[in-house]
């Protein structure tokens, strides 16, 4: 999304276009200075050492995250939980399933798809994470706490269409600075950012080789390509009519060639409908107000809608 077309968004409120604006300079003014580093902005492999990271205590299982992370004082106390707002919408839809199968578009390090366990061990998790960091300490995770037969670790990317492309991740590693960790540099990252090549699949052709699995929910958070993930699954979709939890956040799409309304018009378009986590119905004329304050949504089939009314 260019600066004009940012300016002329009726979608978007000034504070949110000035705040793009800002995050577009940042990011100029990075990639300026990568261009006279004499160090490559690309890398291959990640290699992480015993001392970058420790095993915590989250939710009953042996979690494994970095020792300097500004989430590590809270998992140290045993208590925090992450995501509180969206963790319990999730497992009540899961709970309503006799064989709840749960994807997780965006793994991190494997805060969501723990939750999901801890409230419900039955449900069987498909997880994709590219961020090598991140992917790495989820997958020491499973390892751990002896989840292979329940999650299943993709460190890929899901995308429109399957091939490879850059990823963006931050050259620090520090699993908690991931909200620039996506296919596109949004800007919101802190420190130098970094490409690796990665491979991308769509849902659809995972689905397929995957044996297509009556799928329940979807969670996705990959920092604005969540409509190329669903332009990517239309055929499953279809099929499963899953819930969708997503981000809808215009600090991370003003970098991709579409925005929230376009994201809206296609689930309109593929029979789902989109509200808020509170329950409020998104629909064209009141989604300025509402990306003032809600940055995730969930999208249903049209087939219940009246169901909820």
């Amino acid at each position: 999304m260019n600066i004009i077309r940012i300016m002329l968004s009726g979608d978007l409120s000034i504070s949110t276009k000035f705040e793009i604006i800002r995050l577009k300079f940042v990011s100029f003014l990075a990639n300026f200075d990568n261009f006279f580093k004499k160090t490559p902005i690309t890398f291959k492999s990640l290699k992480i050492s015993d001392k970058d990271f420790g095993v915590f205590n989250y939710k009953g299982f042996k979690f494994y995250y970095n020792n300097d992370g500004i989430r590590t004082n809270s998992l140290k106390s045993g208590e925090w939980s992450y995501d509180e707002e969206i963790t319990p919408v999730i497992t009540d839809e899961l709970s309503k399933a006799d064989c709840p199968i749960f994807v997780d578009i965006g793994a991190h390090t494997g805060f969501m798809t723990l939750n999901v366990l801890a409230k419900i061990p039955s449900a069987q998790v498909f997880a994709f994470e590219p961020g090598q960091y991140q992917s790495t300490l989820f997958e020491k995770t499973i390892e751990a706490n002896k989840l292979t037969d329940k999650v299943t670790l993709y460190k890929e990317a899901l995308g429109k269409e399957t091939g490879t492309t850059s990823f963006i991740s931050q050259e620090s590693p520090d699993a908690d600075w991931s909200m620039n960790n996506g296919l596109l540099d949004t800007g919101r990252g802190l420190g130098r950012q970094k490409q690796t090549t990665v491979h991308v699949q769509t849902v659809d052709n995972w689905w397929k080789i995957a044996g297509k699995p009556e799928v329940n929910v979807v969670k996705m958070d990959t920092e604005g390509a969540e409509l190329w993930i669903l332009q990517g699954g239309t055929e499953f979709l279809s099929t499963c009519k899953p819930t969708i939890f997503l981000e809808i956040n215009p600090l991370n799409l003003h970098v991709y060639p579409y925005g929230a309304r376009d994201i809206l018009v296609w689930l309109d378009k593929h029979n789902y409908y989109l509200k808020t986590l509170g329950g409020v119905l998104v629909m064209p004329d009141n989604l300025k107000r509402i990306l003032k304050t809600n940055e995730f949504f969930v999208a249903r089939p049209k087939a219940g809608l009246n169901n909820e009314r």
